[in-house]
């Protein structure tokens, strides 16, 4: 360990002054650290320790010394030796210290360094050593423990781990935990019951946390004892918390519906029933608990019979309706349900969910008239009705036939309310029920409201185009970029409703409105490269070149020009679209061993190359030599060479390529390397993998998982590729 390149600066630090019988202590843990100091520096030269990590050692050693537990600190002292290849050196010098000190904690550091080093037998030696002076150091213990499992002594680390709990005082937070280790070393080697004994053990430490209650019921359970789980909830439901008493019978429920046992499962829900009121969300959570329980124990027709006869009580109550209308909702029986939500509306008026409850029954289960009779009862059609109430109420038209009338119900309850909210819950409603003059009137009047809005624009655009009415359709794009204020915002305009037209494979207008769009002030690169996309995809391929070329010359990175060169490319190819070919960028594909590919092929030619069309090579060597005899004092010089490089790595024109990468990566007058951009390393991949040149992809993968993050997986993913090939 290099502590120190000043000796001074390991104690600059100001230190509290301490109780008598710490500074003692504190004086050993500076005086070790320093210690392992001295000796490791001059041994650890070929990787020179800064002063902050000189500091951040001194630190961890002083901290593990004065708490020597295995964990964290252990861990971050050992990473930073790692990082200077001194781990051995650190283990070796603090094995020396240990050997002269007479405090226990140096020697339980010794014995953590030694186990982190992966010498396990030996650790357990040095802390069974230890423990034989300190039989009750619970650090020694669990640590002992620890190692024995990793040796696969389960017997010893039970041993352990029993006294350690055993020692534990109850208000440690550690305590619940290493009872519940116990258990679990015990259902490992099958001794449940004696499981189960330490899963009690650990919720007596907290008896009033009712997560861990929770954790150690689960455990008895899949330890084989339901009765012993319910024991804790069914002394939590004893308690006065209304809370943790619900909390405590739904649990309590589960575990005796677990164990088989109905009636005290029952009788938990019901007892949960009790506490709450019946409009209270969490009854009806208990109320659907309690029917799958009997609906599981084949005892569903008694608890139908006892709801029901409770419901014809003579007044009935509210809640024993409600009860019997939710009974017949869970079991899907719709016409009890409606009587009894009938039933509910008669006697509890007053409650319009009961009302708006029944309609929504009644809408789903082919009474749309009586619902219809119901609505109107309490609809004002005077604007001030709820939207939810006048869309059932429209949906109780249409699910009658009468489409006119809905249509108009929501055209006045638009023109009555007029808010974007309801406006939004109304073309919802009306375009999942294709009400066509409703959907128009709410996209024409957002066009109204903002008729600059391009969204609107086209949304209504888009409606027109569904409904196949093109002269509509034309007649909004062109008021729509004819409507632009400046020229630079027409041809904004115009690019977004070529766009849009194109989606809707409406090419011959999209075209026109590209065209328009260059010859607008402000036309770019990305006007350009959409007029070309398009007429490519008409096939005029050699006007869709010429704008291409164009937008070449008009990129400013090399990121920019390997687009449009994808573009020129995929054009000479003669594709009827110029769609972006990716590049490989060593995109990682399964080797053949493992597709199958080939398999049992006689061919036993190298790589097969697709034999490119001749425009494509003529275009390539014109490139190629114009990146040859480009001036270099031009401004274009290096993207002339880039472009050329590229071209010949596309064309398998491998010499070219070489010398061109050469000169992209080298200064031609001083002949030192030149910094590259990310694309230019991608290629040079792209020309390794192309030319099999297997030494330079290796050195590109590695290099490129080192620059570019967000592609490191891949590169790594095609690295692992290439070295199980080779």
């Amino acid at each position: 360990m290099q502590l120190g390149a000043a000796r001074k600066a390991i104690y600059d630090q100001p230190v509290k002054l301490m109780p008598r019988q710490f500074r003692k202590f504190r004086h050993l843990a500076g005086a070790l650290a320093l210690a392992l100091a001295l000796q490791i520096n001059a041994q650890t030269t070929s990787k020179p320790w800064a002063e902050r990590e000189t500091k951040l050692a001194n630190e961890y050693l002083s901290l593990l010394v004065q708490q020597p537990e295995y964990g964290r600190v252990l861990d971050l002292l050992w990473a930073l030796y790692e990082k200077h290849d001194a781990t051995k050196l650190l283990v070796e010098n603090v094995s020396q210290q240990a050997e002269k000190s007479k405090f226990e904690a140096v020697k339980i550091v010794e014995a953590h360094l030694i186990r982190r080093s992966g010498d396990l037998k030996r650790a357990a030696q040095l802390y069974d050593d230890l423990l034989k002076a300190a039989p009750k150091n619970l650090i020694l213990l669990k640590s002992r423990a620890e190692v024995a499992r990793e040796l696969s002594d389960p017997a010893t680390a039970f041993t352990l781990i029993k006294k350690a709990a055993e020692l534990t005082p109850a208000d440690d937070p550690q305590a619940p935990q290493l009872w519940i280790e116990l258990g679990g070393l015990a259902m490992a080697s099958g001794r449940n019951a004696e499981a189960a004994d330490a899963y009690e053990r650990a919720a007596k430490q907290k008896p009033q946390d009712i997560d861990l209650a929770r954790q150690v019921a689960q455990l008895l359970l899949q330890a084989g004892f339901p009765e012993r789980a319910a024991n804790f909830f069914s002394k939590l439901a004893d308690q006065k918390d209304p809370q943790r008493k619900l909390d405590a019978l739904y649990d309590l429920a589960r575990i005796y519906e677990h164990a088989d046992q109905f009636v005290k499962a029952d009788k938990a829900l019901t007892d949960g029933l009790a506490l709450l009121h019946f409009r209270d969300g969490r009854y009806f959570d208990f109320f659907r608990r309690r029917v799958r329980l009997h609906e599981r124990f084949g005892t569903l027709e008694d608890l139908r019979k006892t709801l029901v006869e409770a419901a014809k009580a003579s007044p009935p109550s509210e809640q024993t309706l409600l009860d019997a209308a939710r009974f017949f909702e869970l079991t899907v029986e719709p016409d009890e349900q409606v009587r009894w939500l009938r039933t509910l509306v008669q006697a509890v008026p007053q409650v319009e969910d009961y009302r708006w409850q029944l309609v929504r029954t009644l809408l789903d289960h082919e009474g749309a008239a009586e619902a219809a009779k119901l609505l109107d009862e309490r609809i004002k059609n005077d604007g001030t009705d709820l939207t939810a109430i006048v869309l059932l109420r429209c949906e109780a038209d249409l699910r009658n036939g009468d489409a006119n009338s809905a249509k108009e119900r929501l055209l006045k309850l638009l023109e009555m309310q007029s808010s974007t909210d309801v406006e939004k819950q109304v073309l919802g409603f009306a375009q999942t029920r294709a009400l066509d003059a409703v959907i128009e009137t709410i996209l024409r009047s957002r066009v109204e409201r903002d008729p600059q809005k391009a969204e609107a624009v086209f949304d209504l655009a888009g409606f027109f185009r569904a409904r196949r009415d093109v002269v509509a359709e034309d007649k909004l794009l062109h008021g729509f970029t004819e409507s632009a204020t400046t020229p630079e915002e027409r041809q904004k305009r115009l690019s977004d409703a070529s766009t849009f037209l194109a989606a809707s494979n409406n090419l011959d207008s999209a075209i026109i409105l590209a065209r328009e769009a260059v010859s607008k002030p402000g036309a770019s690169r990305g006007t350009w490269l959409h007029l070309a996309e398009l007429l490519a995809e008409q096939g005029e391929n050699d006007e869709a070149a010429e704008w291409i070329e164009k937008a070449w010359h008009a990129s400013t990175t090399d990121e920019e020009r390997v687009d449009v060169d994808e573009r020129m490319l995929s054009i000479l190819m003669g594709d009827t679209k110029a769609t972006v070919k990716p590049a490989t960028n060593g995109e990682f594909k399964l080797p053949d061993a493992f597709t199958g590919t080939g398999f049992a092929s006689e061919d036993t030619e190298g790589t097969k190359r697709e034999k490119l069309p001749e425009r494509v090579l003529e275009f390539a060597q014109t490139v190629i030599a114009s990146a040859r005899k480009v001036d270099l004092k031009s401004k274009d010089a290096q993207a002339t060479r880039f472009r050329g490089c590229w071209w010949a790595v596309r064309t398998s024109q491998f010499e070219d390529a070489y010398q061109l990468l050469n000169a992209l990566e080298f200064d031609a007058v001083t002949e030192k390397k030149q910094p590259a951009s990310l694309v230019l390393e991608q290629l040079k991949l792209d020309l390794a993998q192309e030319d099999e040149n297997y030494a330079l992809m290796e050195r590109q993968l590695r290099r490129l998982s080192d620059l570019d993050a967000a592609g490191r997986v891949r590169y790594t993913l095609r690295l692992a590729e290439l070295l199980m090939e080779s």
